[in-house]
């Protein structure tokens, strides 16, 4: 019956994207929920250790970390990057999270 409904409304390929699409946005709120989770359950001295841990993890191993897991590590510190660039001059002013 569903199927149907969306095989009305959309192609048989618009209707497969449709679905991944679906599929996707629910792995990614099931995440989002483990997460929520996980982090409920830490206490407030566990989830700062965990911050300093990632944090020396980056200094010391930046290089080897893999990119999307360097820039978690970040985003946990770095409330937002500004780049500017004037001319040959590049300016960088980065907003830690307080």
């Amino acid at each position: 019956m569903q199927q149907e409904f969306i095989m009305e409304i959309f192609t048989n390929d618009e209707a497969r994207k449709q679905i991944a699409s679906f599929k996707e946005q629910i792995a990614s709120l099931e995440e989002q929920i483990e997460t929520m989770t996980a982090e409920n359950s830490m206490s407030e001295q566990d989830k700062v250790s965990a911050h300093l841990e990632n944090m020396r993890r980056f200094l010391m191993h930046g290089d080897n970390i893999p990119e999307n897991e360097a820039n978690d590590i970040l985003h946990e510190f770095i409330d937002n990057i500004i780049f500017a660039k004037d001319g040959i001059e590049i300016d960088l002013k980065i907003i830690m999270k307080e």
